[in-house]
């Protein structure tokens, strides 16, 4: 379990003080500091079985050894005896309460055991012997959340919220929950909350905005949208948005001046043009299209080292038809960017519907390089090797892709087809 390691050298430590220094010490406490050391040699060098044995004997000795039970239970959790490792983190528990590292390593068993109403309980009582330590509330709700008890996590953020007063983080995660569970009214006002004490701060209103996006009421979207306006008019997300959710014909053509904007995040723009991708995807609208294409070729002008501007603008060229002018922007956006998958696949395929195989077996080689996992690229490779007459090396990376494809019924059959034609050619 995570932390373990650390509690193992934080006992470690405290274990060399459980034996205090005096000026004369009986030969008893000099045996029972022999086998401590022992024990946790024994437990350093992994044999848990003798450690233990160690440290049940020295319980034998002193059963009020709080740190000697904790030693123990570490040690039967490696063993994977964890119910008696339980039973060994409660009895140094109940011996010294005051020490929370006990009762973290407890609550670390309840969690590997995925008995999170335990884990909960744990951090109930440090938060009652600690109601000063805010992680300690995060984490009993976090606990509460995993046992599905709704509820009660919200009651113990509003208790934190009680104590430290009005917090964005505790606001955002009983707007989570109350939305989760379906009581949009709650939901909303958490938010209404924060926005009633930080008026101006458009962040808050922002989640709200998304809030009534969410649940599909975009006209109070738009509301919130507009006030954002009046606070900042150059709110771009905001602008963003009640350009782009207009439905007129030259919707697109209006968001023009904000595309145009250098300072506006990239990410914001290509979020609004994605529908229109898959528009164009879907044949919807060839008059969209032609828009949102003026809009991504801007997007590349404003941005010309984005990887991103260049894919999206390839993206609407290619399902515009445009076959050769989108290959030379996904061959730019791999010039910029040659981490994506998805750009090099697309751009192989039209290698491959151009029968420009040259090209398609130097490209493929080096996609593979980059995405070794990748099974088409394989295939696409094999094919390219076919059509340039290397048969042999066609059918061995063809094999290859075989073994690859895993439960790819329609990859295989491809696949297989290739490969008879070209074990064809060699007859």
């Amino acid at each position: 379990m995570r932390c373990w390691n650390i509690l193992f050298f934080v006992l470690s430590i405290v274990s060399t003080l459980s034996v205090q220094a005096q000026d004369r010490v009986s030969d008893e406490e000099v045996k029972q500091q022999g086998m401590l050391i022992d024990a946790s040699r024994e437990k350093l060098l992994g044999n848990y079985e003798k450690a233990a044995e160690l440290y049940q004997s020295l319980i034998k000795l002193d059963r009020k050894n709080d740190v000697v039970w904790f030693e123990l239970a570490q040690v039967q959790a490696r063993q994977e005896a964890y119910e008696d490792a339980i039973r060994s983190a409660e009895k140094a528990i109940e011996l010294n309460k005051a020490n929370n590292w006990y009762a973290l390593f407890l609550s670390e068993v309840y969690e590997y055991l995925e008995r999170d109403r335990e884990a909960a309980s744990v951090y109930e009582n440090l938060v009652k012997q600690n109601p000063e330590n805010d992680d300690y509330y995060f984490k009993w709700a976090y606990y509460l959340v995993r046992a599905q008890a709704i509820d009660e996590a919200i009651k113990v953020y509003d208790k934190l919220e009680g104590r430290i007063g009005l917090n964005s983080e505790l606001i955002s995660r009983k707007h989570a929950l109350y939305l989760g569970s379906g009581d949009y009214k709650k939901a909303e006002k958490e938010l209404e909350k924060l926005i009633k004490a930080y008026p101006e701060n458009t962040d808050y209103l922002h989640l709200l905005a998304a809030f009534y996006i969410q649940i599909g009421q975009a006209k109070r979207a738009d509301q919130v949208f507009a006030n954002i306006l009046k606070i900042n008019p150059n709110d771009a997300k905001a602008q963003l948005a009640v350009q782009g959710g207009k439905n007129q014909n030259n919707a697109l053509q209006r968001l023009k001046p904000i595309f145009a904007r250098e300072e506006i995040n990239i990410d914001l723009k290509i979020q609004e043009l994605l529908p229109y991708i898959q528009q164009a995807a879907e044949k919807k609208d060839p008059s969209t299209t032609q828009a949102a294409l003026e809009l991504s070729e801007l997007l590349t002008t404003v941005h010309p080292n984005e990887a991103k501007a260049f894919a999206a603008h390839a993206d609407l060229l290619y399902h515009n038809g445009a076959v050769e002018s989108a290959q030379l922007n996904y061959e730019r956006t791999l010039e910029l960017d040659d981490t994506v998958y998805t750009v090099w696949e697309q751009l192989l395929y039209i290698y491959g519907a151009q029968k420009n195989y040259k090209l398609l077996a130097q490209k493929s080689e080096e996609a593979i390089d980059l995405f070794p996992n990748q099974v088409r690229l394989y295939f696409l490779n094999g094919t390219a090797q076919h059509y340039l007459g290397a048969y042999e090396e066609a059918i061995d990376i063809l094999e290859e892709a075989l073994l690859m494809s895993g439960g790819d019924a329609a990859l295989q059959a491809e696949i297989n087809k290739q490969l008879s034609l070209s074990r064809s050619q060699l007859k």
